[in-house]
This record gives structure tokens, sequence and C-alpha cells, in this order.
């Protein structure tokens, strides 16, 4: 096996798409990070000229020379070579000079043992809802829970308008009131704004008597449409802007002939398999984990974040150093 440098969009992005990635390891993505300063590599895993797997990394930079590389939603590979492709990183990542490798596989079956892997807090959600798009309208609708379609029929009813439209100050200044009145930290502006850039990337916005209250931002990628972020006017909550938004993405979605509709992190299932779904109120999505349960997706989960670890003594500096941080 070897290890090279991607410079072909249409081959990353077919092999991903073949093996179910998700949108934070495709092509576009990647062109994000790297607009805004970050250093990317694009990894190929061959066999023979094969690509058996790919990975989407982001180096980080701590002091006393720490460094570990990042892989949102990857490393993806072909299931039965999923053990040799971690081992090439293992020794690519070491080459570089990195202290660990924080990896999200969708799929870590039978090789957690081979390897230094250490789990720890979800850095991508690794609990969400799925929503088969390519059911019939009325089985979609047949879903949705009661309280849900009560409002949506009240936006309906207080004649709020929904339209695809991108204005990043529309975003941003609802993004703002939304953080400071539910006290979480926004990612940074750049951040949002190259994401409003990109091509793939949907804006809908809900008006009151003209005037923006509500707005959402929605990834296209291999048959997926992903909700990423929200905000509202708090002000205007009795109006059930963000209800509508939401039915009016799902209906854009399977307009569109997209096959899935991922609702992006909810809190994960407390409950049996077999039984209805519960969630911890306690969990950091609990507080839109009920609204989006009322769409009717299925609840998925993957295996979580894991740190690979690649010189044992500069991760246990690099764990110190992360612990006084997050204190000062």
């Amino acid at each position: 096996m070897q290890i090279k440098l991607a410079d072909n969009k249409a081959v990353w992005d077919s092999f991903l798409a073949k093996n179910q990635a998700i949108f934070t390891q495709s092509w576009d993505w990647g062109q994000i990070l790297i607009a805004e300063g970050k250093k990317v590599e694009r990894l190929l895993i061959l066999d023979d000229n094969e690509v058996v797997g790919a990975v989407l990394a982001v180096y980080h930079f701590f002091p006393f020379g720490i460094k570990y590389a990042s892989c949102a939603w990857g490393p993806v590979w072909v299931q039965e070579k999923a053990s040799e492709c971690l081992d090439e990183l293992d020794k690519y990542f070491q080459n570089q000079g990195c202290v660990f490798a924080r990896i999200e596989p969708l799929i870590l079956d039978n090789i957690k043992n081979d390897f230094k892997l250490h789990q720890v807090k979800d850095v991508s959600p690794s609990h969400t809802l799925i929503l088969d798009l390519t059911q019939t309208e009325e089985q979609i609708l047949s879903k949705i829970e009661k309280k849900t379609r009560y409002e949506i029929r009240q936006a309906q009813k207080n004649n709020l308008e929904v339209k695809e439209y991108k204005d990043f100050d529309i975003f941003w200044n609802l993004m703002k009131k939304t953080s400071k009145h539910d006290g979480f930290r926004t990612h940074s502006e750049a951040h949002y704004k190259k994401i409003l850039d990109n091509d793939n990337s949907i804006q809908l916005n809900a008006y009151y008597h003209g005037q923006p209250i509500a707005t959402a931002i929605f990834w296209e990628w291999n048959k997926i449409f992903t909700y990423l972020f929200a905000a509202t006017d708090r002000n205007f909550n009795s109006l059930s802007a963000a209800y509508l938004i939401q039915s009016e993405a799902v209906k854009m979605a399977r307009d569109k002939g997209f096959e899935k509709y991922d609702f992006f992190g909810v809190a994960p299932k407390i409950t049996k398999a077999d039984e209805r779904y519960d969630y911890s109120r306690e969990h950091r999505y609990a507080g839109f984990t009920k609204f989006k349960l009322g769409f009717g997706g299925e609840y998925h989960n993957y295996p979580g974040t894991y740190d690979l670890i690649l010189n044992t003594p500069k991760y246990c500096w690099y764990k110190v150093l992360h612990f006084l941080r997050r204190i000062f």
C-alpha cells in the first residue's frame, strides 16, 4: 500500500460517494477549510494502484511543537481494507511529526484493539436523524409528529414567507442574537461566509412582513441534503418560523431528487433499539433534539471520535496543555 496526495476532484468525490462518506470529507468542504487558511491534505490510500481509502486531514498546531491531524467523519475506506489503511495512516502521520490523529471513521469494527485508539468527546456529531426522501409525500407527512404539524400550520397562518436567498448579513445578525440568547459559541464569521460562498450551500430565510426572523443553511452533496446551521429572532418565537423553514427544506430536497435528509446531530438515544427514542435532557444537543424528532427521521449513530496515539509521552503533554487552555 501507499499514500499519495489527491489532485483530481472527480476521482476523490467518486470514491467517497461510492463508500457512503459524509460531506466533511468532500473535495468542496476541503476548499472551504483551505480558504479559511487551514493546512489541509487530501490523502489517497492505494493498493496496487486501486483507491481503497481516502482522508481529508486538517493539521493543528499546539505550543511546544505539538502537532496533530483531524479527520472529520473520516478516514473513509473499503471496509475489508480498514486495518491496512489505518496502519498506513499511522505511519504517514508519524512521518509528518504528528503526536496523534483525531479520527471519526463511519465504521470501526474489528480494528479497535489493533491500534492505540483512545475515545474522546465527540467533535462531529456521532448521532443523527436521517429522513428517507425516497418515500412518497404521504409517507413522509404521516411520520411528522402532531405538534410539529400544528406548528407548521401556525406559521402558514401567520403569513410567513420562506425564500431561498443567500444573504450573509441576515444569517450572521440572527446567529449573533441566537447565540447570545442561548449561550453558545459560534464558529468564526469567516467560516460561515466561506460556506455560503460555496455552490453546495443553500440558505432559506423566513420573513414576517418583509423582516427576516429566521434563517438556516443547508449543504447538498452525494444525494444527501444536510441541515447545518439555523438562527432565529427569539422575539418572534410564537410565529414558528423554524418549523416552516424545516418543512420547506424537506420539500425542496425531495423535489431536487435527494435521497436522504440529514438533520446533522441529535442527543444520543438512551433507550433500547426496539423502544421509542428517548434522550438525556442534559446532553448539549438536547435543546434542538425534540424539534428535529418532530419531522420523523430515523435514528443513526456512528462510532464517535478517537485519538490514534502516535507519540504517547507527547500525547499526555497535549492533554495537560488542552486542559489548561480550557481553564484559562
